[in-house]
């Protein structure tokens, strides 16, 4: 997978061994004609079991950039996406929330979980 944030590429490595869960849009009602509506956004979230020190900064300084808490992302966010014919697709808008981790131990981050949010075509 070439999975990108804010057109900063993934290492490999770190799309292999993380979970990704990216349901369909969430269906909000049916119309009158009793057709699903649905939310125009979805998210995804990703976690891995630990991360590297360099993986973890790949995160954290790359993709979020130093002291922020997000980075909303206009272009280059592509994303294993099962609705779509399990592959990866481009969006054009997303928000890359700070990961959170459960514990860090000998510079290794336990627990991982990175939200994208509000992804959009």
């Amino acid at each position: 997978m070439a999975i990108k944030l804010h057109t900063f590429t993934m290492p490999t490595q770190m799309a292999a061994k993380g979970e990704l869960s990216f349901p369909p849009a969430q269906q909000l009602g049916t119309d009158g004609e009793g057709r699903p509506i649905v939310a125009p956004l979805r998210t995804a979230t990703w976690k891995w079991p630990h991360l590297y020190p360099s993986e973890a900064d790949w995160l954290f300084q790359t993709v979020i950039g130093a002291g922020n808490n997000h980075r909303r992302c206009t272009a280059g966010v592509r994303i294993y996406d099962p609705v779509n014919g399990r592959q990866e697709t481009d969006f054009g808008y997303a928000i890359v929330d700070l990961p959170t981790y459960d514990k860090i131990s000998a510079g290794i981050y336990y627990g991982v979980t990175l939200t994208i949010r509000n992804i959009r075509a």
